[in-house]
């Protein structure tokens, strides 16, 4: 290779990888930021957020800035692998441009590019690959440049490998409703920065690696009946189980979720769970429950310390599927942030039932929502079986 070209790939990963502070950590209790913390370019650190226990609050200017500087810094980056891809050069050259292009801007970018820009036939045979594996499928045409894809934990492993995790993470349901958004560069990059915070902090990130997705295994999309939308997950070690207000058994249950069956002890009788023998909901999710979590991971001690990693944007067309291919889900909707969530699900497809969060800090807007007699009184009209919102020892 040139030494002008091989200057020019090094300039551009370069800018990839140089470090560049985005974010601050968050203050326990919300509030001022602490610190700056360094992150590579791109990536957003610790977003500030001004939060109470259930109910969040819009980001702070810093987390606004930083989550705009962010979206500024991918579109610099995907010009410039596309700019890499276009300007060819020796053979090889330009073939490893279109590669990085693919892989850090997407296909459409280095397609579009490699034919007209790039002189070596090589650069114009990748671009081609990279569309018609397009055509054949979002991770296959990552595959095709790249030599693999981004699976649930986070590492490249090659096609069919990936493939094959999705579908053992998710169901084949889900996987097949999500994959064209799994490989999307956002989906992609924030796996990767999940992963990167369990190698710097193992054990400190929840839930483990293999309950991550536990909600769409738990709840086949076909089975989806019923629809509660959570924030993020427990940020206690042993808690968080990949369902939203669920925690495993032997854990103590949090008080969102006591006020929880408080609420269907007071509104189905003869469905009391109280005593709580445990706070495992899998029962839920295995009668078409579907327990999502806004955000899917966190960071231990640290509320809503992935917010902007990506899992919202994840999150929020997991919901328009929901919307779009199923009809007659009841939405149960606690509290401002889940209603927004859940905005554009269709009110005439569906039915959404909203109330205030049931944590104790505003359980006073949720006690007496009789949400729980209500789901099921629709399931029944439907002709569908109502949910046993009762705990089995």
């Amino acid at each position: 290779m040139s030494r002008k070209r091989q200057s020019t790939l090094s300039d551009f990963f370069a800018a990839v990888k140089a470090p560049r502070t985005v974010g601050v950590e968050v203050s326990p209790n919300g509030g001022a930021p602490k610190k700056l913390t360094q992150c590579a370019a791109g990536v957003p650190a610790e977003i500030t957020v001004d939060s109470s226990d259930g109910e969040n609050q819009n980001p702070t200017p810093v987390a606004a800035k930083a989550s705009t500087e962010t979206r500024q810094q991918e579109q610099r980056i995907a010009d410039r692998a596309a700019s890499a891809a276009a300007s060819g050069g020796a053979d090889g050259d330009a073939g490893i441009a279109c590669a990085v292009a693919v892989k850090i801007a997407g296909i459409p970018q280095a397609a579009a590019a490699a034919p007209e820009g790039a002189a070596s036939t090589q650069a114009r045979q990748a671009a081609r690959t990279g569309s018609a594996a397009a055509a054949a499928g979002p991770l296959a045409a990552i595959k095709s440049s790249t030599g693999g894809v981004v699976c649930p934990t986070g590492q490249f492993v090659s096609f069919d490998a990936a493939e094959k995790m999705w579908r053992e993470a998710m169901g084949d349901s889900w996987y097949e409703a999500l994959k064209e958004e799994l490989a999307l560069p956002y989906m992609q990059k924030c796996l990767q920065l999940v992963a990167a915070e369990r190698r710097r902090s193992p054990g400190s990130i929840f839930p483990p690696e293999d309950l991550v997705f536990n909600a769409f295994r738990a709840t086949p999309l076909e089975k989806v009946r019923v629809v509660i939308v959570g924030q993020d997950p427990y940020h206690q070690p042993g808690q968080a189980m990949g369902l939203c207000f669920s925690v495993a058994r032997g854990v103590r249950p949090p008080p969102s979720l006591l006020n929880i069956f408080k609420e269907i002890d007071s509104s189905l009788p003869g469905s009391s769970s109280l005593p709580l023998p445990h706070g495992d909901l899998t029962s839920w999710a295995s009668q078409g429950v579907f327990l999502l979590n806004a955000i899917l991971t966190v960071r231990r001690d640290t509320p809503m310390a992935h917010k902007d990693f990506g899992w919202e944007r994840f999150t929020d067309k997991v919901l328009s599927v929901v919307n779009s291919r199923l009809s007659g889900v009841i939405f149960l909707l606690w509290g401002k942030a889940a209603q927004k969530k859940s905005a554009g699900v269709s009110p005439s497809r569906h039915s959404l039932l909203k109330a205030g969060h049931p944590s104790p800090l505003a359980v006073r807007f949720f006690a007496g929502c009789g949400h729980f007699a209500k789901c099921n009184e629709l399931l029944v009209k439907m002709g569908k079986e109502p949910i046993d919102f009762k705990l089995k020892p």
